[in-house]
Parts: C-alpha cells; structure tokens; sequence
C-alpha cells in the first residue's frame, strides 16, 4: 500500500507526539508527501490558506475547538479527510461522515489499518473499520424502496405508459385520471428515478421494458 500519491497532507491534532507519529507513518506510505501541522482551529486554517492539501488527518477534539468545524472547508478546498478520534460513540462519527468525512479512524487502530483506510481514500473510497461500519448499519435500520421499487402502483402504470409513447392526454383516457394528475405523476417519476428531462424518463422506460417486462404490460 506505499506510494501513494498526495503531495501535500495536513495533519490536525493538539498532541504534538500523536502528530510525529502520524507523520511517520504518513510519509512511510506516501513517499516525498509534504505534510504541515496543526494544532488547534487557527493554526488548520492558516494550513488551508497557506497550500491546501490534498489529505487532512483530522482529529475531533481541539482543546477548546471541535475539528468537524474545519470539514466545510477541507472540502470546499478538495482534500480528503480522514477523522481520528478517540470519539467511538455512533453519533459522533455519523455527525463527521455527514458533515463532509471520507473515513473515520479509532485513534487504538493499528497502523496496518491506518494504511488501508489511507489506501480506500486514494481511490475515492469511503473507509470504517468493519466493526464501526456494522455498529452504524444497525442503527440505520432498513433501507428505504430505490429507484423501480420505489414507485407505486399508479405510477407504474404512468411509467409503463411512457414506455408506450403515450402522450399525456391518452394516459389520462387510459387510466380514467385528469390530464394534470398524470402530469403530477411524471413529475414524481422523475424525481423517483433520477430523470432530469421527459427524454430521459422515455428513455429509462424503453429500457426498462425491454429488459424485465413484456411488452404488452
């Protein structure tokens, strides 16, 4: 997992021994990286605007400052953020990964597992520890309806119809609904899947119907 291939990275953290030795064991995988320190708010942000970086190793506990404060700006800047915390409870790390994070770190990791979430983030990957990643999934509960499964009966049909390249005034004699209810539901089908034109939701339909349904549903 060595060369990795940030130029510059910032390390955020108010223990000035916790940052040498995550300057270690940063530049043992990114060779020739630049890394500038800090260790409070102020001196993170005079960091920023001094040469942003493309790696922020950023610590939640500031002393006085809290280090989520900082995630805005890390990402208006395009770093990637990497939170090591010694922070485990649920609600915090779901606080850091809404706010902008692209991992989270227990600060007791081992180094080995520092490298893998150093090794996710190059590859634009978000990375948790298993157990984390577990913990947060049994608090989410289950997963909402997406995309197809998400429609309901009605627009279904609607959708279906489409596919048929039915304008809007035949929908509405086929399905025994006003012209602006069928609107209403093309709208929401758009919004459903994604579609940011009636072109695209056309052709989401043919596509649809040409892979799963017959074709005289």
């Amino acid at each position: 997992m060595s060369g990795l291939m940030w130029q510059h990275a910032l390390l955020v953290d108010d223990h000035p021994i916790v940052r040498l030795g995550l300057a270690a064991l940063l530049g043992s995988h990114c060779p020739g990286v630049r890394i500038a320190e800090a260790g409070s708010l102020t001196e993170a942000r005079a960091a920023l605007a001094a040469t942003p970086p493309q790696l922020t190793l950023l610590d939640i506990n500031l002393g006085r400052g809290n280090g989520l404060q900082l995630l805005p700006e890390l990402r208006a800047a395009g770093s990637r953020v990497l939170v090591l915390s010694i922070r485990d409870e649920a609600s915090i790390i779901e606080q850091a990964l809404a706010a902008g994070a692209d991992g989270y770190l227990i600060k007791d990791a081992a180094g080995k597992e520092l490298a893998q979430a150093l090794a996710a983030l190059a590859q634009g990957q978000r990375y948790l520890p298993p157990n984390v990643a577990v913990r947060l999934a049994g608090r989410q509960g289950p997963q909402a309806p997406q995309g197809i499964d998400s429609l309901s009966a009605r627009e279904l049909e609607v959708f279906l119809l489409v596919a048929q390249g039915l304008g809007k005034g035949d929908m509405a004699a086929r399905l025994g609904i006003s012209a602006n209810t069928v609107e209403t539901h093309r709208q929401k089908l758009k919004q459903k899947l994604g579609a940011d034109s009636q072109h695209a939701l056309l052709k989401l339909a043919l596509a649809h119907t040409g892979r799963a349904l017959p074709s005289d549903s």
